[in-house]
């Protein structure tokens, strides 16, 4: 299996995001997560679950961005995907979003995709009974 980041983006979302870290953890793959906070409020690394070994977290910020009224993580979702490629050597980047929690080894099922080829992925809508 090569080189596989996935690639959040992050808006408000603190619970979620640790069941769905938690969710991909499972499966036992080697994996860096980079997540994209579009501001909407801080998030600090003592906030995210241990990786236990298995890679490493990015987060990127929406920098210089003031008196925002919207909320859109594209500008750091952009800057955490040009990361992955072009300084992280991702050969798998999966997009995916907190409240996304994988019921399966997408991990595993992403690191098989050929070069032109893309997957969608199904995901549950995460609530208070997972």
């Amino acid at each position: 299996m090569g080189n596989t980041v996935i690639c959040m983006a992050y808006i408000n979302r603190l619970e979620q995001l640790k069941r769905t870290m938690a969710a991909y953890a499972k499966y036992g793959h080697k994996y860096s997560v980079i997540i994209a906070n579009d501001g909407y409020e801080p998030l600090r690394r003592d906030d995210l679950p241990s990786m236990n070994g298995n890679g490493i977290i990015e987060i990127f910020d929406s920098d210089g961005v003031t008196e925002k009224t919207w909320h859109d993580p594209a500008i750091p979702m952009n800057k955490a995907l040009r990361y992955a490629i072009n300084e992280m050597g991702a050969d798998t980047v999966i997009l995916t979003n907190p409240e996304c929690m994988p019921v399966g080894d997408i991990i595993g099922d992403a690191a098989t995709v050929k070069q032109g080829e893309y997957r969608v992925y199904s995901c549950l809508s995460l609530d208070e009974t997972i």
